[in-house]
């Protein structure tokens, strides 16, 4: 008698479009096959703004981008199964990651360790949660190389200077105001609207923000001043708004900002060919990145970058490094359940409007066989 087939599923969007469209879709549950493969029982799963902009479509004319597309890049579950070649988790142990071809909102992942440029995973540090974990990777990452950055470009390093992280609330700057007071003792100015500036305090800790703007109601840069700032971390994509703020011989960094073209780009050895279009935008968007760093030295004296994260292994051990040292705690928003599509659709969509609202969106798997 031929054994039953095992199942998952998954979120998708089938075409590119908004997420008032994603679906779940069933289908076989992977196997490990190679001794490089782990096979993950995904508990939570975070969503981040890359997953609702890529599924949108808004750059498929210049990236090649699969459909349907599969959503999610964060994790956290416990593995299944793993190949002989696999030390560095085995079946049973708590694990979370991130995944660069997407994918993780779904009851089961498959990951191959030999592809490392293709995703992230560490065993959860004692005391963390499978919510907390999923939503972490991704933000806590790109907040830690940013501030990384800063350290190492500014002079005698970010110790007691000024940073400016907009977003208080939101999944990056929840985490970098509490890398940059936690880690680097930075003084630390960011922004909020009223209704969030109350929750800050609890949500970080009563020491990580030394003040705080209602963006609502005041001209941020007018009211903070001329070059009063070090380093602004732009995760909104303002950040030719920002450049008055800061110091002559200041950083800017964005991640939020129309990237280069360069960063578009998939440098791995089984990346799908790039259509004569697509390098042609992406040699715009280059072109565009270099005229506002240019801009940007020239009017104000400020270095421009835009940073592209790429986690790895090594990051996330630093992660759990900055867990378990105290620098960080998850701030968690809203949840749903695989299930849940409709709760699924309103959460993403509020991502995708940049009304995604306290810390991250997660989706937990647990009504899941």
């Amino acid at each position: 008698m031929a054994g039953t087939t095992a199942m998952m599923r998954s979120l998708v969007s089938p075409q590119f479009g908004e997420p008032s469209i994603y679906e779940l879709r069933d289908g076989e549950m992977p196997n490990v096959k190679k001794p490089t493969e782990i096979l993950i029982k995904v508990e939570a799963a975070s969503i981040n703004a890359h997953d609702v902009i890529m599924a949108s479509g808004r750059t498929k004319a210049i990236q090649v981008l699969p459909l349907p597309y599969p959503i999610g890049l964060d994790f956290a579950g416990t593995v299944l199964d793993s190949g002989s070649a696999v030390s560095s988790c085995g079946p049973g142990d708590s694990v979370y990651g991130f995944s660069a071809a997407g994918g993780t909102a779904a009851t089961h992942l498959l990951l191959d360790t030999a592809k490392a440029h293709t995703h992230a995973i560490a065993c959860i540090p004692a005391g963390l949660g499978m919510v907390e974990a999923a939503g972490l990777p991704a933000v806590a990452i790109t907040a830690m190389l940013a501030l990384q950055h800063a350290d190492n470009f500014l002079p005698g390093g970010l110790q007691g200077k000024t940073v400016f992280i907009p977003g208080a609330l939101s999944g990056v700057g929840s985490i970098a105001l509490q890398i940059a007071k936690r880690k680097y003792n930075a003084r630390t100015l960011t922004a909020a609207s009223g209704g969030k500036i109350p929750k800050i305090g609890d949500c970080l800790g009563q020491e990580v923000v030394d003040t705080v703007f209602d963006y609502t109601q005041v001209n941020v840069t007018k009211k903070i001043g001329k070059g009063e700032v070090d380093f602004v971390f732009d995760t909104t994509g303002l950040a030719s708004e920002y450049l008055p703020m800061i110091k002559r011989g200041g950083l800017c960094l964005s991640i939020a900002r129309l990237p280069p073209g360069s960063a578009l780009k998939d440098e791995s050895p089984d990346a799908p060919h790039q259509s004569r279009l697509a390098c042609i935008g992406q040699n715009v968007m280059d072109g565009m990145d270099n005229a506002f760093r240019t801009w940007a030295k020239t009017m104000y004296g400020v270095v421009y970058v835009y940073q592209k994260t790429e986690p790895n292994n090594s990051h996330m051990q630093e992660l759990n490094n900055l867990i378990q040292s105290g620098v960080l705690q998850p701030v968690i928003g809203k949840t749903a359940g695989l299930n849940e599509i409709e709760k699924i659709r309103d959460g993403c969509t509020a991502i995708l409007k940049g009304k995604g609202g306290i810390g991250k969106f997660v989706i937990l798997m647990d009504d899941e066989d």
